[in-house]
């Protein structure tokens, strides 16, 4: 059978729902009509013509608000972001590693965010432009790079002194063998009475766990661990829990 549009439908040729409306020779509207229908044929109309239009409705609707949710749901907000630039580490292994210290440090309540899909300047002005955007917004605070990017930010004076910055019970804990001072020399640009010095700003980490376990080259990488002078959880302090913890110490 064919409803009044042409299309088919499932409906025998005398269902109740095609008498809707399609004779006018009693004077009756379409209204008085629709109240004489039994149960059956209100429903049956109500199946063929609005049934799936609520459906689709629904479908949309649940769809619609499933992306705000996903919008403005509250997110864990991480308890360092760090990023290793110019990676050549095993990136699952890395994020696996970084989760097992969240876990050891808060329960995992607040995880370890690691980008490793960035590189230095000496390869892409693209990306170093995004790490100095991360750096002056605040949202990098422990960077782990090779020598030739860490001190072109050094250069800078976004890099953390971390015989200053670093608490008591961290700085005891680094051999003085796997630190790196940069020598810095003012500029013009500095500010009065700056000096020359050496100035302690990364810690090689060739030999740590988190290295060790997921280079991929087959040789050391004289990767070394720096804190962000900006990075809000440097300045909040739980940079140093993620440093407590690669080091053993108790938090």
């Amino acid at each position: 059978m064919q409803n009044l549009e042409g299309k088919k439908t499932t409906l025998d040729d005398d269902a109740e729902i095609y008498k809707v409306g399609t004779d006018r020779s009693d004077g009756k509207s379409a209204r008085q009509h629709w109240k004489e229908l039994s149960r059956k044929g209100k429903w049956d109309y109500f199946v063929t013509y609005y049934l799936w239009k609520i459906a689709l409705l629904l479908v949309v609707c649940v769809l619609i608000g499933y992306m705000v949710y996903a919008a403005v749901r509250p997110k864990k907000d991480p308890l360092v972001y760090l990023a290793v630039i110019d990676n050549v580490l095993e990136a699952d292994r890395l994020n696996i590693y970084f989760e097992d210290l969240s876990r050891e440090i808060d329960g995992g309540k607040h995880p370890i965010s690691v980008d490793t899909r960035l590189t230095s300047s000496v390869l892409t002005t693209q990306d170093m432009g995004a790490i100095s955007t991360y750096i002056y917004a605040g949202d990098l605070d422990v960077m782990v790079a090779v020598e030739a990017a860490l001190t072109s930010y050094a250069k800078s004076g976004m890099l953390c002194d971390l015989s200053e910055t670093l608490p008591a019970d961290i700085l005891a804990a680094i051999p003085e063998e796997d630190r790196y001072y940069y020598h810095y020399v003012p500029d013009r640009n500095a500010p009065a009475g700056d000096s020359e010095r050496d100035i302690f700003i990364g810690i090689h980490v060739a030999e740590q766990e988190f290295i060790k376990s997921t280079n991929l080259t087959g040789y050391p990488i004289d990767y070394l661990l720096t804190l962000v002078a900006t990075g809000k959880h440097v300045k909040d302090g739980n940079a140093f829990k993620v440093l407590r913890a690669i080091y053993g110490l108790p938090q």
